[in-house]
């Protein structure tokens, strides 16, 4: 996930609009959450509002 922040650097990107669907919707929320200043919109489609299930936790911390 971090991976986009390093990318956004290099590309010398200052803001950007995150469009995510489901999983990466929920994606983008934690990103814009934790890089609240090179997140200008979200566009969030199918996002669920509540903690993260054992399968999203678990592949969090295996592909980190």
């Amino acid at each position: 996930m971090y991976i986009w922040f390093y990318q956004l650097n290099i590309f010398s990107i200052k803001s950007a609009i995150g469009f995510g669907v489901g999983l990466g919707a929920n994606v983008l929320i934690r990103f814009a959450l934790k890089y609240s200043s090179k997140i200008y919109g979200l566009i969030l489609v199918n996002c669920i509002s509540r903690s993260m299930g054992w399968l999203e936790g678990f592949s969090l911390k295996v592909f980190r």
